[in-house]
This record gives structure tokens, C-alpha cells and sequence, in this order.
């Protein structure tokens, strides 16, 4: 079992192994309260884009490279400037904003676990396309690129897990191209929705929030929501969206 404890302050380096042997030497009691149990190797395990890696492969590639763990307040910036990171967020949810900092856009809610940075990897230009920012306190893994890259030298279920992630992001954002290209406000709504491929949808922030993300007026949002209501193609709960019938509204709206 890889467990490790985490202090509740920061740190931008953690060594794996000084963390096992100091559980090893330190007993729970000890420790007070102030650590956090985390199973690094059943966390990663979960997310797909490990599910397919052998688990004792996994367990000494792990063994092999110092991943940086570290707690982030909230408000505070999760992704790295100037660093090539796969970031894990284990405990706690972010929020994904563009990176202009002329206008505040949220372009989507990441909740734990959640993966951020594998499109960025190995791109040639170091220019950040978003900003990620802790919605709550939060903890997240930072795994170097060359571990990246060691792991997706090593482990082909890794290497086809890492591609089939990148092919589902562009399918992602072509449906959000459509989506902001799509003309009238009621289809690019529709198309968003289409877009999340959730039948649970929560809208990002408060309703402001999203209608800027969409390029919208708050009255087009809420007018754009009550006639997708009226249709029966969903259901509104404050944030929350329920899409009844995902097959209607795509042959609608698409």
C-alpha cells in the first residue's frame, strides 16, 4: 500500500519515500490530526488514464520519481507557471478560467479526482491557455513530465490510456467550437449542454459567470433555460441542470 500523510500546510516538494518510512516510524496518534491518509496508488488507479497501467509497474514507476504533493488554499492558483506538470486534483475542486486576464471566463468546474494539464505536456510554446484556480481547499499531485514520459515509454496501457485522453479533449472542444460558433442564443444553450455529455449538469458559478463564458446576456440565459424547460428537454434546480432527453435536444438543436 502506498500511503502517504499530508501536513495541512504547503510543500512543493514531498520525497515518497521519507513520507513511508516517517509512517513507518510515527504513529498515527502522533501525528495528531494534522495529516491526511492518501493512498496514492489506489487514487491514481481510479482515474482511467491509469486504470489500464500494471499495478506493480505503476507502484515502482512511483517509487522511481518524486511527485510533488501540495495543499491549496482556496483562491489560490493550482497549475504551475513555467512548469510542465499532469496535475491530479485528489481532494477538493477547481475551477478553469481562460487565461486573459482582461475578462474573468470560466470555462469549467474540475472536482476531485480530476486531471488537468495532459493537452499542455508537450507542447513546444510554454504559454498558458488557462488559469486553474482552488474553488475550495484542495490537494493535488504534481507528476513531473519526465515522469510522463518515462511512464508512457514503459507502459503501453499507459501510452493508449494518455491518447485515448487527448482524442476524447478534442472531441470535447470541437463540440464547444460549436457551441460558441452556433448563431441564436437558444441553440448555442442547447449545444453547451450537448457539449458536457452529462445528464447531471452544474452550471460553473453564478449565472453571470456562465453567461459571459457563452458570450450571452443574463435575460438570454434565463430565457434560453425556461423554453428549454417548457420543452421538457430539462429540469432546473438553482445550478444544477437535469437533461431529460439528451437524444430530442441534440435532434433539435444540433
Amino acid at each position: 500500500m502506498n500511503f502517504v500523510y499530508i501536513r495541512e500546510n504547503s510543500y512543493d516538494n514531498i520525497d515518497i519515500l521519507w513520507l513511508f518510512l516517517y509512517n513507518i516510524i510515527v504513529s498515527y496518534e502522533t501525528k495528531g490530526g494534522l495529516m491526511k491518509e492518501i493512498d496514492l496508488l489506489a487514487a491514481l488507479r481510479a482515474l482511467p488514464l491509469f486504470s489500464k497501467t500494471d499495478e506493480r509497474q505503476l507502484a515502482d514507476w512511483m517509487a522511481r520519481h518524486q511527485l510533488p504533493l501540495q495543499s491549496i488554499p482556496k483562491g489560490k492558483r493550482i497549475n504551475r507557471l513555467r512548469k510542465r506538470d499532469l496535475g491530479v486534483v485528489l481532494q477538493g475542486c477547481a475551477e478553469i478560467q481562460s487565461a486573459d486576464r482582461g475578462r474573468h471566463v470560466i470555462l469549467r468546474e474540475l472536482q476531485a479526482p480530476g486531471i488537468f494539464g495532459a493537452a499542455a505536456m508537450f507542447c513546444e510554446k510554454d504559454f498558458p491557455v488557462s488559469r486553474i484556480m482552488a474553488r475550495s481547499d484542495s490537494l493535488v499531485l504534481y507528476i513531473p513530465a519526465e515522469a510522463v514520459d518515462d511512464l508512457m515509454r514503459t507502459d503501453d496501457g499507459f501510452r493508449a490510456a494518455y491518447l485515448a485522453f487527448l482524442s476524447d479533449r478534442i472531441r470535447f472542444l470541437n463540440r464547444k467550437i460549436l457551441c460558441y460558433t452556433a448563431g441564436n442564443t437558444d441553440r448555442r444553450l442547447a449545444l453547451w449542454l450537448i457539449s458536457e455529455e452529462n445528464r447531471r449538469i452544474i452550471l460553473p458559478a453564478s449565472v453571470t459567470a456562465f453567461a459571459n463564458m457563452l458570450d450571452m446576456s443574463r435575460a438570454s440565459v434565463y430565457r434560453g433555460l425556461d423554453k428549454l424547460e417548457s420543452e421538457d428537454l430539462i429540469r432546473r434546480n438553482g445550478r444544477e441542470i437535469i437533461v431529460i432527453s439528451p437524444k430530442e435536444l441534440v435532434e433539435k438543436y444540433q
